[in-house]
């Protein structure tokens, strides 16, 4: 049996082009993305129906928004009680990578208040990568400065970082 969770990274339009870009990035099998060799498969197009028929609201999406199913955008997205989280291009905080905010900027028309429904997979290589970018920082965090004393505590701290994090996946 297979399961979908829908996750709502909340405020897309917000940050339209740094969130966009941010679940193209991290998430598997994203659909939409700023790569034109990324294509629409059947159960992105199903999920995203789903989504629009059931669970809208969920997310402040009115009834009077419509989705283009090509796309992959929800056309005046911010009518079911979202409105004053509408911004412009301008406004919106960007990507480092230009390639997202482009895509925004040529796909939404931020007046009218459009956003993106991306679907997209959380794989154990997604956990893997998360976890594994969890554990570079906690260990640059947790490691003792250059030329400085090691503080108590401080080397089980690096020893426990200098191996990778473990996790055990299990299905009932």
């Amino acid at each position: 049996m297979r399961y979908a969770i829908g996750i709502d990274l909340g405020g897309t339009h917000i940050k339209a082009a740094s969130v966009f870009g941010m679940v193209a990035r991290q998430f598997d099998n994203v659909f939409p993305t700023a790569r034109p060799s990324d294509r629409q498969r059947y159960d992105h197009l199903h999920l995203a129906r789903q989504i629009m028929a059931r669970h809208r609201f969920a997310f402040g999406v009115g009834s009077d928004a419509v989705f283009d199913e090509r796309r992959g955008v929800i056309l005046n997205a911010y009518t079911g009680g979202s409105d004053n989280l509408r911004k412009s291009f301008d406004e919106a905080p960007k990507h480092r990578d230009a390639q997202y905010n482009e895509i925004c900027q040529r796909e939404l028309d931020y007046e009218r208040g459009d956003d993106f429904l991306q679907i997209g997979q959380f794989t154990i290589g997604v956990a893997r990568r998360y976890f594994m970018r969890s554990a570079k920082t906690f260990c640059a965090a947790m490691s003792p400065l250059p030329n400085s004393k090691p503080a108590s505590g401080s080397f089980a701290a690096t020893a426990t970082c200098s191996s990778a994090p473990m996790m055990a996946i299990v299905s009932m």
